[in-house]
């Protein structure tokens, strides 16, 4: 490998994690409760087509992590 193509790979490489987002929340019932448990669903806006997904914990949380910038989030 020259040079040159490793100094590329390198910074895709370095780059691709930037790319990536964190969505994070907390899961509640109507009383304020922690949901635990719940199935979280990134969705692709445009076709509704199945990005990522994730259960929320004990405490409601949930963290998706995905390079996708304009879903939807749908809750289970």
């Amino acid at each position: 490998m020259n040079k040159k193509m490793l100094i590329t790979f390198l910074c895709f490489s370095a780059i691709s994690p930037m790319m990536a987002q964190d969505i994070k929340g907390k899961i509640v019932d109507e009383k304020d409760q922690p949901l635990a448990f719940a199935n979280v669903v990134l969705l692709n806006r445009q076709d509704s087509a199945f990005v990522k997904g994730v259960v929320s914990g004990e405490d409601g949380h949930f963290t998706i992590d995905s390079p996708c910038n304009d879903g939807i989030i749908k809750v289970t």
